[in-house]
């Protein structure tokens, strides 16, 4: 009878464990609904933070730069998974660059949520230039570079508490005052600083090796393209979503097919259905390059439009007598002019130097005023002379909307049609 007694409180036990899991998984679930919806709006809207600040969308914006919105659809998806096996399943947003009969699958990561208290908490987001890889068991492979000279890779893991945590961290650092003698180090803070780290005593060579033998770990997971997303439906916990080494083995660990036809098969008319339905969502994004200056009455009539645009000077200003301010950035051999437009008045519009920080996954970019207005209105441009330094933005712009809000903006080129774009970015306060 005891036996019997202790075998049925066992069950009981058990069955008050999965009954959790289960409930925790569809609160989890609910609560990613509204962020999917969104990612969604945001696709569609071309980069628009029509839904208010969308913490984790720089990766996606990045992605869906100079797309045409169902090739952005088609390319960009989610997964709600349990990376970890802590019965709480996180939502992966990320690109695709497999498909087959079986479905889509990719491996960078554009952003990783958690599930806090009924409400998503971002874990890490990630970039070309800083990025997050699924190598299994919870495990992540990042790399990020802040220039030509200082690299680093390691091994990521989601932590009990769910944050982000350092397995391994290598990176490369100047060994002392001259630039050209770079070191080679190792923590497992993944904190970028050679005083918390050992230096390593190995060649050039073998540093990269350990960085491919990582890089071997990577795994496809499969995703549901955004153009399969309902927004009245949600979405459910993923199937399968980890592939097998034998089904599609990562890029990099064997021969890949070309999906990018796949992967756009039907662009043009997935991007016609989007249109006809969302139409009041389709606010053009910051790629301003095919746009009417910010004087154009019919600029000025959408709400969910940029505040202010980017255009080259040479193309905005030829046969248009403007009035405008100017600030020049740099003066370099390479410097170009720009033109910034408001669609509508902003105030406290500032000119910033920006320097990347990268704290382990939470990219931020540190600030300096350079060249401040009390407003920025349609009537009358900023003529912005700088020079691109490189893939990481060294410039960029804030200021206050018409709702109060400071918004702050890197200013890029796209490295697919070298037209400009404003990115939203995250700031150190």
């Amino acid at each position: 009878m005891k036996k019997l007694f202790t075998l049925l409180s066992l069950l009981m036990a058990l069955a008050a464990c999965l009954c959790f899991a289960d409930r925790a998984s569809a609160n989890c679930e609910q609560a990613y609904n509204d962020l999917l919806n969104k990612f969604h709006n945001f696709i569609l809207s071309s980069g628009s933070d029509i839904d208010g600040p969308l913490e984790g969308a720089i990766g996606v914006m990045e992605a869906i730069g100079g797309k045409e919105k169902g090739e952005a659809l088609a390319n960009v998806g989610y997964a709600i998974l349990d990376l970890n096996g802590d019965e709480k399943p996180e939502l992966l947003i990320g690109g695709i660059s497999e498909s087959n009969a079986s479905g889509h699958y990719g491996n960078e990561i554009y952003a990783l949520y958690g599930c806090g208290d009924a409400s998503p908490v971002l874990i890490f987001s990630g970039v070309t230039r800083s990025n997050y890889r699924f190598i299994g068991n919870g495990n992540f492979f990042y790399r990020g570079s802040s220039g030509a000279m200082h690299s680093l890779f390691g091994i990521y893991y989601i932590a009990p508490d769910g944050s982000l945590a350092c397995k391994d961290c290598y990176f490369t650092f100047e060994k002392g005052n001259n630039p050209n003698d770079i070191g080679f180090f190792h923590n497992t803070t993944g904190v970028w600083s050679k005083v918390e780290a050992e230096e390593l005593n190995i060649s050039e060579e073998k540093f990269w090796q350990l960085m491919d033998e990582m890089e071997k770990q990577i795994t496809l997971v499969k995703l549901t393209p955004f153009a399969e997303y309902n927004p009245s439906a949600g979405a459910v916990q993923t199937a399968n979503p980890v592939s097998g080494a034998s089904a599609l083995p990562a890029a990099g660990a064997g021969e890949t097919d070309d999906s990018s036809e796949a992967n756009n098969a039907g662009a043009a008319e997935m991007n016609a259905a989007a249109e006809a339905p969302n139409a009041e969502n389709n606010a053009e994004g910051t790629d301003a390059s095919e746009q009417p200056l910010a004087t154009n009455e019919e600029n000025n009539t959408s709400p969910a439009a940029p505040a202010v645009q980017v255009v080259w000077a040479k193309d905005a200003l030829a046969g248009n007598s403007l009035d405008y301010d100017s600030f020049i950035a740099d003066n370099t051999p390479d410097s170009v002019m720009l033109l910034l437009c408001a669609a509508r008045k902003v105030t406290d519009f500032k000119v910033l130097k920006l320097e990347f920080r990268d704290y382990g996954g939470s990219i931020r970019f540190a600030t300096e005023e350079l060249y401040r207005l009390n407003s920025l209105a349609p009537e009358r441009p900023l003529l912005l002379g700088m020079t691109f330094l490189g893939s990481i933005p060294a410039y960029g712009i804030s200021y206050v909307d018409e709702n109060g809000t400071t918004k702050y903006f890197a200013i890029e080129q796209s490295g697919m049609d070298g037209s400009l774009l404003l990115t939203e970015i995250e700031v150190e306060r």
